[in-house]
């Protein structure tokens, strides 16, 4: 009756911006700080990956804004379950090529979040439409998970941005998803 599913991966994000705030801090000492800190929490539970956000300066961040930068801070820290984490409301906000981005971390990319800003209303904004189209086109995204995040949105509207996000004209993606709550309580 109930179909056997795959053991669920565990997957946390660190991007919030409230965090991420320099304070006075120099971004080399808060390199520091990031690989010291990230160093053991890495080797708490390797079986737990931790997906590195970017976060634009508009939304009040003021560390690891690019990929580039998240790029270069996870090249340093080297942990296999530590990786970059894709969210494309961040990535469009911050001005960068969505489509470059992914290619270049495709192949270790488990998880990502389709969003608009501000946690927004997902509708047919074109580029995210325009992302979604080319990555199941390209189908180089079995292994990884859609997660959609919204803030404070009805049932009807979760029924919208799931509707978008998992079909293209009709037909299903065939990306495997899963529904995210995240920020609905904050």
């Amino acid at each position: 009756m109930f179909k056997d599913y795959p053991k669920r991966e565990q997957y946390l994000v660190f991007g919030s911006p409230s965090v991420r705030k320099t304070r006075g801090k120099s971004i080399s000492e808060c390199d520091d700080i990031f690989l010291a800190l990230f160093e053991k929490i890495a080797d708490i539970n390797p079986e737990i990956t931790i997906g590195i956000e970017t976060n634009p300066p508009c939304y009040g961040n003021e560390y690891l804004t690019t990929h580039r930068e998240c790029a270069n801070i996870l090249n340093s820290l080297a942990k296999d379950n530590v990786c970059f984490h894709l969210d494309t409301s961040c990535i469009f906000l911050g001005g960068e090529d969505i489509f470059d981005i992914y290619n270049k971390e495709k192949n270790i990319l488990k998880h990502m979040h389709v969003s608009a800003p501000n946690l927004g209303l997902i509708t047919e904004e074109q580029k995210n439409k325009l992302f979604l189209n080319y990555i199941s086109n390209k189908n180089n995204n079995n292994n990884v998970t859609l997660s959609i995040e919204m803030l404070n949105r009805t049932k009807t509207e979760l029924d919208m941005a799931i509707k978008f996000v998992t079909f293209k004209n009709g037909n299903d993606r065939k990306i495997r998803k899963c529904e995210s709550f995240e920020g609905l309580f904050y």
